[in-house]
């Protein structure tokens, strides 16, 4: 009994009082727990976790504290995940959801998880993570889907169709020339005049058509007000150049002129000092009367 109304208590806070309580409620909250919030991967081993609550369901697991966003913790510090998915990849049977913040997590890691609780994991968060790439992404998306697809829901045919498009996105990255019988077979279109009309109905040909139309003469004005503003910035470019030169040759007729000048007083003071040398030389021989 005391199990059943303890699974109503999903409060954090309300679950750590009521452990407290006794023994036996501790006991009770171990076994009946769901869902666990690790807010440092330091702060507690794996195997202590495990011990302690063994029928989780939903795992959170936080790694690098809030300092780390302001360049505080070097890049290397550590919180690996790697213990943690060591751990949690057997024991925990019922383990349907794990997130896992500011860790580093590697392709192996991924790997290892997958291939120990790929047929019971339904979700798989990986916020702010690093050291993994795009293989172990796939890893995991080929793996859910293929343990998963009983329950996936019907699709539609257009969503099938955008589906079928969106596969041809691989193929594009792994070569430069796709062949077109490639392309026809990845799409499943075999006749090329009947999938040229497919998306778009009759009865949306007169609107297709005016809202192309409107899109043409916003464009074609658009394009108008562009060439103006080029035209616009040449001339301004053109004036600026002008004035740049008028006000440069100014300049120049300025340090010419100063020159001149400070070459026509040089030469002044030049024959001045030399009059009165030949005075006072003048004076010097006169005889005293």
């Amino acid at each position: 009994m005391l199990q059943l109304v303890m699974g109503f208590v999903e409060d954090p806070p309300d679950r750590e009082a009521a452990s407290l309580v006794c023994r036996w409620w501790h006991r009770v909250d171990a076994l009946s727990r769901k869902h666990v919030t690790v807010p440092f991967c330091y702060a507690v081993s794996p195997a202590r976790l495990l011990a302690r609550f063994p029928q989780l369901e939903s795992l959170t697991m936080k790694g690098k504290p809030r300092t780390a966003m302001y360049g505080l913790i070097p890049d290397d510090w550590g919180v690996y995940a790697r213990p943690w998915v060591t751990k949690l990849a057997v024991p925990f049977e019922c383990l349907k959801a794990l997130h896992l913040r500011s860790m580093v997590v590697i392709d192996d890691n991924l790997a290892e998880l997958i291939r120990a609780r790929g047929h019971m994991l339904q979700e798989l968060k990986l916020d702010k993570c690093t050291s993994f790439s795009t293989d172990g992404l796939r890893l995991v998306a080929r793996s859910w889907s293929l343990g998963n697809s009983g329950s996936l829901p019907t699709l539609l045919p257009d969503e099938v169709r955008k589906l079928k498009q969106l596969s041809v996105l691989p193929l594009v990255e792994s070569t430069k020339i796709l062949p077109y019988d490639q392309l026809m077979q990845e799409l499943d279109v075999s006749n090329v005049q009947f999938a040229a009309g497919r998306d778009l109905t009759p009865d949306q040909l007169n609107n297709m058509i005016e809202i192309l139309s409107d899109w043409f003469g916003t464009s074609d004005s658009l394009l108008h007000q562009i060439q103006e503003k080029i035209k616009w910035a040449d001339t301004m470019s053109d004036v600026n150049k002008k004035h740049r030169k008028e006000f440069e040759d100014r300049v120049e007729e300025a340090k010419k002129s100063i020159k001149a000048d400070i070459d026509i007083r040089g030469h002044d003071d030049y024959l001045s000092e030399s009059v009165g040398i030949m005075d006072f030389e003048e004076d010097r021989v006169r005889p005293k009367r």
